[in-house]
């Protein structure tokens, strides 16, 4: 998240006729939603990384797990990550989701968030591929065991 003590000159980056929300400041203290049930072990790690990093003054989690709480919540979130959980195309909409800016996965697995819906909104998409996460060796020996599966698989 970017912060301004004050109001600056704005520059607009855009792609087509759309431009993207995080081309202007946050004002505010930066939050960010934990969506869903999954990985709860993120929380306490990130917000030790936070208050480590001398940023609590900046940046505030919001955690979410249930459905209904990520409903009740969006509208505060400047940026979501999803931890597997599913963003369709009602979630960007800019009633629910106003100050939405970034979504951004750890690891792989954007194949929840209706990518397409968030741009025509402004929302940048994102993932961080991740060593420590496992998914990248996961995903890989994955995809090695389906190849080998099909290279044996009967015609």
């Amino acid at each position: 998240c970017r912060f301004s003590e004050s109001p600056r000159t704005e520059t607009k980056m855009t792609i087509g006729l759309k431009s993207w929300r995080f081309s202007q400041p946050i004002l505010e203290k930066c939050k960010v939603l934990f969506a869903g049930p999954h990985f709860q072990s993120a929380i306490p790690m990130t917000s030790r990384l936070i208050e480590s990093r001398g940023l609590l003054e900046q940046i505030e989690i919001v955690h979410a797990p249930t459905d209904q709480d990520i409903r009740d919540k969006a509208s505060c979130a400047h940026v979501a990550i999803p931890f597997m959980q599913r963003f369709g195309a009602d979630f960007f909409s800019p009633e629910l989701t106003p100050k939405l800016r970034l979504v951004v996965q750890f690891g792989v697995g954007l194949e929840g968030v209706d990518i397409g819906a968030a741009s025509e909104n402004g929302i940048a998409v994102s993932n961080v591929p991740g060593s420590m996460s496992g998914n990248a060796e996961a995903t890989s020996e994955h995809a090695v065991f389906f190849a080998h599966i099909n290279a044996e698989a009967p015609e």
